[in-house]
């Protein structure tokens, strides 16, 4: 049997219109409704010209842990717990 601890976030670009909307805020509530409420971590990716998508990883308490294969994204790896907690 095999346990899920980590849940990789893998949101798309949102459009500039709907940035600041609080789609995010949404996204997160709905994500922790439906996810297994033992899961210890949550990683994602963040490319390194987006300066607001790392905004919003270490506003959620991740921390950059290394880059994608490519080397043009950090990967921010986080306590999903503490991110639960925000909402």
């Amino acid at each position: 049997m095999f346990a899920i601890i980590t849940f990789v976030l893998g949101i798309p670009h949102i459009k500039e219109e709907y940035q600041r909307t609080l789609l995010f805020y949404h996204f997160c509530k709905f994500m922790k409704s439906i996810l297994p409420k033992d899961l210890l971590y949550v990683e994602g990716f963040a490319n390194k010209s987006n300066l607001n998508s790392q905004s919003v990883m270490k506003s959620a308490g991740m921390v950059i842990i290394g880059t994608n294969q490519s080397g043009k994204s950090y990967h921010f790896r986080g306590d999903i717990q503490k991110l639960f907690e925000k909402f």
